[in-house]
């Protein structure tokens, strides 16, 4: 496999849900470099998270891997012929599957790295919010060789739990309002612990749909790319192309930028009242202090 060769940067989009990260990869996937795709969930759905272990595979990640490819038009290249049946004998076995995590995982790296190859991309960009939890374990699958990089997007706390409420009943598991306010403190305190570090980067929603070129170009130089006007022009039909079927909570990313804060329509004042009391703010806060591109009035 020489896919690591001929890829120059691999970059995560990880945040909570709901804030904003489809826009986003939409905007940053329409920069001619970058290639993205839908939401692999490689690291996230046969993975299990646990809290001396790290990401341990669970299961076999294979259907997860012939749906990735399916749904982005991709060819089956030599690293997903990896995970055709028959699967590998270690495999078939819960403790044997538990000790094979970080080698599977660099193969779901390789996966990814061809397709970017097939599509002639020297950068890819993969969006699964919930990869904020596997980041010990993608940088470790990554090696030393085109070292990830993190794009952690934040959101205000009431906008991002209403919108996650909202959009959570059309997925395997709705959350409870509870739920989804300690789901937004718990992946605050997650990025938190990696800000300020040298291949994570903090953006705000906020900022970004304030000013998008402004905290786009501080992005992308950061990122070692250079800005391009035409992003701004393309990201709607990037958009389409990267909602999968059944996305609904999804539509709209293509329309023009601006906030969005659905908290007054879905929730009445005693359940806003509730989530506010949960929130923890000061994570907000901390992370907004090493958000790149931040708005002088914040």
């Amino acid at each position: 496999m020489t896919a690591d060769s001929e890829i120059s940067q691999r970059f995560f989009l990880v945040g909570v849900p709901r804030s904003g990260t489809s826009l986003l990869q939409a905007l940053l996937a329409s920069h001619t470099q970058i290639t993205s795709f839908t939401e692999s969930h490689f690291f996230s759905r046969p993975y299990a998270f646990l809290p001396l272990m790290g990401a341990v595979l669970r299961r076999d990640p294979a259907q997860q891997v012939f749906g990735f490819l399916n749904e982005n038009q991709l060819s089956l290249g030599a690293a997903a012929q990896w995970f055709e049946p028959p699967a590998p004998f270690f495999l078939r076995f819960s403790a044997s599957r538990t000790l094979a995590s970080s080698m599977v995982a660099r193969r779901l790296i390789d996966v990814l790295d061809e397709a970017a190859q097939e599509r002639a991309s020297p950068c890819w960009l993969e969006k699964t919010p919930r990869h904020l939890h596997a980041i010990a374990l993608i940088q470790k699958a990554c090696g030393a060789r085109a070292k990830p990089q993190f794009i952690h997007l934040i959101r205000g706390g009431l906008p991002t739990v209403t919108s996650l409420y909202r959009a959570s009943p059309q997925w395997q598991s709705p959350l409870s309002l509870d739920a989804c306010a300690g789901r937004w403190n718990q992946d605050l305190a997650l990025s938190l612990r990696y800000a300020g570090k040298p291949n994570h980067h903090v953006i705000r929603y906020e900022d970004l749909t304030e000013d998008p070129e402004r905290v786009l170009r501080q992005l992308l130089h950061a990122l070692q790319l250079n800005w391009s006007p035409e992003i701004l022009n393309r990201y709607g039909q990037t958009a389409r192309a990267l909602r999968a079927s059944g996305e609904h909570w999804k539509q709209g990313t293509e329309r023009p930028i601006t906030p969005a804060d659905t908290s007054q329509e879905v929730l009445d004042a005693c359940q806003r009242q509730r989530v506010e009391a949960q929130l923890q703010q000061p994570l907000y806060d901390a992370l907004s202090r090493h958000a790149i591109g931040a708005s002088r009035r914040a």
